[in-house]
């Protein structure tokens, strides 16, 4: 029964100074995983940066080159469509011109047989 007397409050006193200790290792520990965690959090996060800073070059790249083909493909379709005109337009002349010409000989042949019958 001695012992319960003296072992009380030292005990008390023991259980407080370990869990001091206790909570004191777990803060230095939990701050160095914290750490960690956060090093590798700025880590990953500057490589996810780093890789979409890439993507984005790659797009853009991308996208100048897909603009520039389409700036010469436009350019081949107006000339493709320019010559097509402009030979619709000849056609459309000389096929008028030989409508016309055919026009006037019938009509010359109509105005001759008029004539001739009368």
């Amino acid at each position: 029964m001695a012992h319960e007397g003296n072992g009380g409050p030292g005990f008390l006193s023991g259980f407080i100074l370990g869990g001091l200790i206790g909570a004191g290792l777990a803060m230095l520990y939990g701050r160095r995983g914290e750490l960690a965690s956060w090093e590798q959090l700025r880590d990953r996060s500057l490589e996810l940066r780093r890789q979409s800073d890439e993507v984005s070059t790659r797009a853009r790249e991308t996208l100048e080159e897909v603009n520039q083909r389409s700036r010469l493909l436009l350019e081949e379709v107006r000339e493709v469509l320019r010559q097509a005109m402009e030979e619709g337009r000849e056609s459309a002349t000389r096929t008028m011109a030989e409508l016309q010409a055919r026009f006037q000989e019938l009509r010359g042949e109509a105005t001759g047989k008029t004539d001739g019958s009368a």
